[in-house]
């Protein structure tokens, strides 16, 4: 089934592709179109974009985790609902998510994982 979202516009950034999907809503690659780069864009699931709370809970937590910046933690760069559609934006990380990863291994080393914690 064709995703609807596919090459529709959410600020400045056009969907192209849905990179992962979870039980709130998805993430798609993106490209930021004014600053000509890839991003990632989290959009909240149909079902949760008529809870205003849970839009504004969502809105006010990407305002709060913009302000974090730490080298383990992915930044949000814009948040806001285009369309009646909720989204967060940030920045695209090329690579595995773990979840392939432990699908394909079953568990990671334990130095992978006091790396990945220690961060």
């Amino acid at each position: 089934m064709p995703d609807a979202l596919i090459g529709k516009r959410l600020g400045h950034c056009k969907l192209v592709e849905r990179i992962g999907e979870g039980g709130m809503g998805s993430v798609y690659r993106a490209r930021h179109e004014t600053l000509e780069k890839d991003v990632a864009v989290k959009v909240l699931a149909p079902a949760f974009r008529q809870d205003n709370d849970l839009v504004q809970r969502m809105l006010r937590e990407a305002r709060l985790a913009a302000r974090i910046e730490h080298p383990g933690i992915v930044s949000v760069q814009d948040a806001g609902v285009e369309n009646g559609i909720p989204y967060l934006v940030m920045p695209f990380v090329k690579g595995r998510n773990l979840d392939d990863i432990l699908k394909d291994r079953k568990r990671l080393k334990p130095s992978e994982s006091l790396s990945a914690v220690k961060k």
